[in-house]
């Protein structure tokens, strides 16, 4: 019985010491097609929760196509969150956004959108006029594309620390029902 304590004792220590800490960031992938198809843009987007069905990209990727900047950038992390921030362009131009995400919504993302960096031009994804309408602004050309643009959630992949909580609980069934006592039958025969 002494050993089996201990063994609890040793599990309980371990569970305790892995305790799983929720994952502060969800990842998001996007694209954007131009209406006309001779650009576009896709990427990866890390974000945090704002509790209001909205979240804020904190850091991202960009990879573009045809007559967007083309290259590969990543997002300007808005100092302001969730207020809107304002970077300048090399055309004297300002680029607003808030990098907010509405995932599930209509539009996914707003006036404001997000605003990437790809070799010193700032692009600027936004939905221009509500629903279903996106655009982006590349100020190298100072062109606005207007396009399609879609956002998916990626599922989660559980922490190592949620790993071992599971198997540690696993053992620590597997030790209760090792423990308990075992009655013996005994038949008697008249």
């Amino acid at each position: 019985m002494h050993k089996y304590m201990k063994m609890l004792g040793a599990i309980v220590a371990l569970a305790l010491s892995t305790v799983a800490t929720a994952a502060s960031a969800t990842t998001f992938v996007y694209s954007f097609s131009a209406d006309n198809g001779a650009a576009g843009a896709f990427g990866t987007l890390e974000a945090t929760d704002n509790g209001n069905g909205s979240f804020t990209a904190t850091s991202g990727t960009i990879t573009t196509f045809g007559t967007i900047a083309m290259g590969s950038g990543t997002l300007i992390p808005n100092p302001n969150a969730p207020a809107p921030s304002t970077t300048p362009t090399m055309n004297g131009f300002f680029i607003i956004y808030d990098d907010l995400l509405f995932p599930g919504q209509n539009p996914l993302v707003n006036i404001n959108g997000l605003a990437f960096n790809i070799n010193g031009t700032n692009i600027n994804i936004y939905s221009p006029n509500g629903p279903s309408s996106y655009a982006v602004f590349d100020n190298g050309s100072t062109a606005v594309t207007p396009g399609n643009f879609s956002l998916s959630q990626v599922a989660a992949v559980p922490e190592p620390a949620t790993w071992a909580m599971m198997i540690v609980g696993f053992g620590m069934i597997g030790a209760g029902i090792r423990s308990r006592k075992r009655q013996t039958v005994r038949v008697a025969y008249a």
